[in-house]
């Protein structure tokens, strides 16, 4: 038994996860057995019906741990989300919101990639709840029409034709 135990508890630590513990229980299950059947001294293998017990007792402790917590992150997801409902819909009455209107800046930018494919970029600004009435968008819309320099020491870049095979 003691050495079922042990084998039984190294199967569970590698792969009792896959397994629903089935061999770390049995390897509990085994250990004790075998811990009672050396106690007299009568059969040797006490050391593997503890080590076997260890290995089986430690796997099955965290997977219990898991499900339990698992467990109360489930019953306590509805009541979170209802009490962030409550204080949305409260807060909505009783204060401003933090968000100001949101700002386009500038037109969208169409860029042609390749095979009539094309990517459309627009960029808005929503400021604070407080911000001035007239935003100052020259910096954004400067960032957004700046070309992109390559970095000072990289290498020129080649771009390869497609070759086209029909």
């Amino acid at each position: 038994m003691a050495v079922a135990s042990l084998l039984l508890g190294i199967v569970g630590v590698l792969g009792g996860w896959c397994t629903f513990a089935v061999p770390c229980i049995l390897a509990i299950v085994f250990g004790y057995v075998g811990l009672g059947q050396t106690r007299g001294g009568a059969r040797s293998g006490r050391g593997m019906a503890i080590a076997g017990l260890v290995l089986g007792l430690i796997p099955t402790a965290v997977i219990a741990l898991i499900l339990i917590l698992g467990g109360i992150g489930a019953l306590l997801a509805p009541v979170s989300s209802v009490s962030s409902r409550l204080s949305d819909d409260t807060s909505a009455t009783s204060a401003p919101q933090g968000k100001g209107e949101v700002v386009a800046v500038g037109d969208p930018l169409t860029i042609n990639l390749a095979d009539d494919h094309y990517l459309k970029l627009a960029m808005s600004l929503q400021p604070a709840a407080g911000a001035p009435e007239q935003l100052d968008l020259s910096k954004a819309t400067g960032l957004t029409s700046a070309p992109a320099a390559p970095p000072a020491n990289s290498p020129p870049r080649t771009v390869a034709k497609r070759s086209s095979s029909n």
